[in-house]
């Protein structure tokens, strides 16, 4: 669960934190690609290595990761 809550934390300060919302999507965008290569045990990231061995040892899904970016990209993007 730390591993869990540690990657919705991270990915939720990007989205609520500073800069332009292209700036905060790239970074969305970057989170997106750790937690793709944490999925396949290839991660950059200390909060990377902790998911894949959650994931290895829990069999999380993916897919309910990348819903928890698509909420982040809405808060992140410009409301219109």
């Amino acid at each position: 669960i730390y591993a869990v809550y540690a990657f919705c934390r991270v990915v939720d300060d990007v989205a609520d934190g500073p800069g332009t919302a292209a700036e905060r999507l790239a970074a969305l965008d970057a989170w997106e690609a750790e937690l793709a290569r944490a999925f396949r045990g290839r991660p950059l990231t200390a909060v990377g290595e902790e998911l894949a061995r959650a994931q290895r040892r829990f069999a999380l899904p993916e897919a309910e990761f990348a819903l928890i970016l698509e909420g982040m990209r809405m808060d992140a993007a410009p409301l219109v």
